[in-house]
C-alpha cells in the first residue's frame, strides 16, 4: 500500500487505523517542522507553533529540528509496520 493511500484512510485490518494515524502524525510533524524553517526565514510563523520563538532562537531551532526528525521517524517507521503487517 502507497504511503499516500494510508494518508487519507486505506483499507486493512483492525490494526490500519494506527498506522494511518502514525503516518499523517509523522507527515504533519514533518511538514509544520519545515514549514516552520522556511518561515522563519521570512520572518514569519504559523500561529500554532508561534509559542517557540519565545524561548529564545536557540529553543526555536531545537525544537524545528525535532519535531522534524520526529515526524520522519515517525513515518518511516509506520511504513515499516504496514510492510511487514501485510
Amino acid at each position: 500500500m502507497a504511503p499516500f493511500v494510508l494518508l487519507f484512510g486505506g483499507t486493512g485490518g483492525a490494526n490500519n487505523w494506527k498506522i494511518i494515524g502514525m503516518t499523517k502524525l509523522g507527515i504533519y510533524m514533518l511538514l509544520f517542522g519545515l514549514g516552520s524553517t522556511v518561515l522563519h526565514f521570512l520572518h514569519r510563523e504559523f500561529i500554532i507553533l508561534f509559542w517557540i520563538n519565545l524561548w529564545g532562537p536557540d529553543v526555536a531551532w531545537i525544537i524545528r529540528i525535532s519535531m522534524m526528525a520526529l515526524g520522519g521517524l515517525l513515518f518511516l517507521v509506520s511504513l515499516r509496520t504496514e510492510r511487514t503487517a501485510d
